[in-house]
């Protein structure tokens, strides 16, 4: 019964700040320390909703709120600092920070941009080689691939369909590729080259599950 009554209070407390509205709502929770109230304070200053737009006091409620380990702060920094404008070596330094921290806590979005970070930005933040760069974003994507990321779904079989990172794999390409349809995924110009294979694959009768396409 008392541990009932501990989660209907903390329960019906998250429900009940997620239905304030007014920016001041948020403001006093987040003042308080609250780190959910932080994220959305600094999501209504991104955004400029009902507030005048402000990066500055987004990241600084966001970066309160990731300290507590709030994981979607985390992303939203990671992806802040790694999409800047002429992103500096101490962005992408900040970058690795905030998508590792939420990518160790299981945020499939972190863990694949983490991956990217491996595969284009490894000589800024790590001494490793060219190929243990390139492994390493691997296991990342995979992580995010496993909790179907179709983004790391999709790299992953173009990493494996070109030998980069991985042996040289077709079938393993072609269950990523598979996976990401299953996804329903939008293809866009990043994935063309890979659809085009996949329809050739098609065509020779490789894969029956791409009648998608």
């Amino acid at each position: 019964m008392k541990k009932l009554i501990v989660f209907c209070l903390t329960t019906c407390f998250s429900v009940g700040l997620q239905a304030q509205k007014t920016i001041e709502d948020y403001r006093v929770y987040a003042e308080q320390g609250d780190a959910d109230a932080q994220y959305h304070l600094g999501m209504h200053y991104i955004r400029g909703d009902n507030i005048s737009k402000d990066t500055a006091q987004a990241v600084y409620w966001w970066r309160s709120a990731a300290e507590q380990g709030h994981v979607e702060a985390q992303y939203n920094l990671g992806m802040y600092y790694f999409r800047n404008s002429n992103v500096t070596k101490d962005d992408i330094t900040q970058a690795v920070y905030w998508f590792s921290a939420a990518a160790e806590q299981g945020e499939s979005r972190s863990q694949y941009w983490f991956g990217v970070l491996y595969s284009t930005h490894f000589r800024d933040f790590t001494n490793i080689s060219r190929n243990k760069a390139r492994k390493q974003g691997v296991y990342w994507y995979l992580k995010s691939a496993e909790q179907g990321n179709a983004l790391a779904q999709g790299r992953l079989g173009y990493l494996y369909m070109k030998g980069i990172g991985v042996k040289r794999d077709r079938n393993t390409a072609l269950f990523w590729f598979e996976k990401l349809f299953e996804n329903e995924y939008l293809y866009t110009e990043n994935f063309r080259k890979e659809t085009e294979y996949m329809k050739e694959l098609k065509s020779k009768g490789f894969c029956s599950s791409l009648a998608k396409l």
